[in-house]
């Protein structure tokens, strides 16, 4: 297995290269059955910040359970459930939270989340949900179709998201710039308090971080630049994710 070391979590290779891909305090196994770590669900892990500490969370969507360790880390005393509706993906989050101390807490099961019937609420729920909306999907693999979501199924999401939360719970995701699901959000009564408006390079906006709550009010409104125009990590992405990536700055 491939090791990242501790001093080039920052280098050359992209963190989906690594079979074993090691965080400042816990270590994700990876493969090719279930979508890999990436820069979306590590800023949304690091940019991630409630008033006060959750003590139940869902992780939906799990993948490798990155999400999941980031909020353990955040929060130790937490109960977190990750669900996915890939076996393959609620396996491997298993492993990888029973190979690392803190996600003792943290349990994996495989469920669709439209069909996720409990009556259990949650104060903070956690989503890098698929990001192709109403677009052609392609026939290829399941992790392939997996990226492709229907504005149908969109308002389901938020709708099950919205029953599921907590009177004062947060509903934290990253997504495209696209306004429709914004929009879809607030139909179900959901608005945005935090917005993180996220740069690939400067003057390139990829993706938006949004905190939804159940109250209207204006929303606090961050930028990231991830990486410099020459292409190498910026200061404020390393600063963002240093509890995580292990970097003296």
């Amino acid at each position: 297995m491939a090791l990242v070391p501790q001093s080039s979590s920052f280098d050359t290779r992209e963190m989906s290269d690594y079979k074993l891909f090691k965080f400042k305090h816990f270590e994700i196994n990876q493969n090719d059955l279930v979508f890999k770590v990436g820069t979306d669900a590590f800023v949304l892990g690091a940019w991630i910040n409630t008033e006060k500490a959750p003590t139940q969370i869902l992780d939906v969507g799990t993948g490798t359970g990155v999400l999941s360790l980031m909020m353990a880390q955040k929060f130790p005393n937490a109960k977190i459930l990750a669900i996915d509706s890939n076996s393959n993906a609620t396996q491997l989050a298993q492993l990888n939270f029973e190979q690392n101390d803190i996600g003792r807490n943290c349990r994996a099961v495989s469920f669709d989340f439209m069909k996720f019937d409990e009556t259990q609420t949650y104060e903070l729920i956690v989503s890098n949900p698929p990001y192709f909306l109403d677009s052609f999907i392609p026939k290829q693999t399941v992790l392939d179709e997996a990226k492709h979501l229907k504005s149908s199924d969109l308002i389901l999401f938020f709708q099950k998201a919205a029953q599921l939360l907590s009177a004062n719970g947060k509903l934290n995701m990253i997504f495209p710039v696209d306004a429709r699901f914004e929009s879809t959000a607030e139909e179900v009564g959901l608005f945005p308090e935090r917005i993180l408006h996220v740069y690939g390079k400067p003057g390139l906006l990829k993706r938006k971080c949004i905190q939804f709550g159940f109250e209207r009010k204006e929303p606090q409104i961050e930028s990231l630049t991830i990486r410099t125009s020459s292409g190498a990590y910026t200061e404020m992405y390393k600063k963002l994710t240093a509890d995580f990536h292990g970097i003296s700055l």
